[in-house]
């Protein structure tokens, strides 16, 4: 899987949480460490267990998309989804 593979990926497991979740979902930031770590510990479980390229992949996704919505979720609403270049340029986290 390529890098922008990778990241296009991610880009459509944010858009299914935001599908499930909604796109206006709160979560405290232990809320999200807790998401965050649940989902470390199925790539753990794919290494340990599994060892299925594929299935370890999918669980990487997974762990991106949910660090993208921990970033969403501290930066101002936007047309861009991806926050890097909000951040980049300093935008305030309201």
């Amino acid at each position: 899987m390529t890098t922008d593979e990778f990241c296009t990926a991610v880009q459509a497991r944010r858009a299914a949480q935001d599908r499930k979740w909604g796109v206006g979902t709160q979560r405290d930031c232990d809320r999200f460490l807790a998401i965050l770590l649940e989902e470390v510990g199925e790539v753990a479980k794919e290494l340990n267990e599994g060892r299925d390229l594929d299935r370890l992949v999918d669980e990487l996704v997974d762990v991106a998309a949910v660090c993208a919505k921990w970033a969403e979720w501290g930066l101002p609403p936007t047309e861009d989804r991806s926050g890097v270049a909000l951040v980049a340029e300093g935008v305030e986290r309201g």
